[in-house]
């Protein structure tokens, strides 16, 4: 800009009836430059409702080549935020209804401050960022863990703090203790008692006649009631 001075005009409005005072529509960063370098600032001036300024804006973010899918988010965030219609936004942005509810999902799902560390991430589009907001959901400690990943400063931040916001790893029960212990009879396994944490269980030998277990069975509250007399409880 030193050089060849402002190419691309900016776009204000005017505001505060006859104060000439303008607001930014879009050229912000141009303002910005050209104060810096003590140079005039070149813009178009217009009358536009709100409605229209945030459409123009919209239009002139999208058109930028170097504008990201999450900064679009942020924007949408922004202006519905400030109190615009989703049509507006959507007109502002040039997209539709469902991929605005997406857009604005992601922003609210996860802290804007979150989104900022990660950064611009130019690789990565829709269907990417969903994946990173299913992830944060089913992860009670990813404020944490995004902000250790991305501590060393990775070239690839979207990519580090993905990684780092996988699923939880589940681990294994520990099969319950148990003991076994085998009946025999003449010589011959009758039955074995397999005790763990969950109770016990007696298994009969496929051998075993089945009149003798249904005697058993019958048997088992007399025995039960001779166990509690001899005084074996516990």
């Amino acid at each position: 800009m030193r050089e060849r001075g402002q190419i691309v005009p900016g776009l204000v409005r005017p505001i505060d009836n006859g104060t000439h005072h303008y607001q930014i529509v879009y050229g912000r960063r141009r303002w910005n430059a050209a104060k810096q370098l003590g140079l005039p600032f070149r813009a178009v001036i217009k009358e536009l409702t709100d409605e229209q300024a945030i459409v123009y804006q919209g239009e002139e973010n999208t058109n930028r080549e170097d504008l990201t899918f999450v900064e679009k988010c942020l924007f949408a965030h922004q202006q519905e935020a400030a109190g615009f219609r989703r049509d507006i936004i959507c007109a502002s942005l040039s997209t539709t209804k469902s991929h605005l509810s997406e857009m604005l999902r992601i922003t609210t799902t996860v802290p804007r401050s979150v989104l900022l560390l990660v950064g611009r991430a130019p690789d990565t589009g829709r269907r990417r960022w969903l994946e990173f907001c299913e992830r944060w959901n089913a992860q009670p400690d990813a404020h944490r863990l995004i902000e250790k990943a991305l501590a060393s400063e990775p070239t690839e931040r979207f990519q580090a703090a993905f990684a780092a916001l996988k699923q939880p790893e589940v681990k294994p029960k520990k099969p319950a203790s148990s003991a076994r212990r085998e009946i025999h009879a003449n010589g011959n396994l009758l039955a074995t008692v397999a005790q763990s944490n969950a109770g016990s269980k007696l298994s009969f030998q496929k051998n075993v006649p089945r009149g003798f277990v249904d005697y058993l069975a019958e048997r088992m509250p007399e025995l039960h009631a001779q166990y509690l007399a001899d005084g074996k409880e516990g």
